[in-house]
């Protein structure tokens, strides 16, 4: 997986919750989604990764 520059990376003042009914999956697409499990140490794990579908950015960004 590349590296985001920071200017690609949204700030969020908390969680967020995917639309009910909605599922991650695991094919790679442009947008990678970061759980809570995917951090440890101090970092985020890269393995799994998983995505959201194509037609939710819009959505999860106007939450932000």
């Amino acid at each position: 997986m590349a590296s985001r520059e920071n200017r690609d990376v949204r700030r969020s003042e908390g969680g967020k919750r995917l639309p009910k009914g909605i599922a991650l999956q695991k094919e790679k697409n442009n947008y990678p989604y970061v759980r809570v499990v995917d951090f440890a140490d101090g970092k985020i794990q890269i393995s799994p990764v998983y995505h959201v579908n194509n037609t939710l950015p819009e959505y999860i960004i106007k939450l932000c």
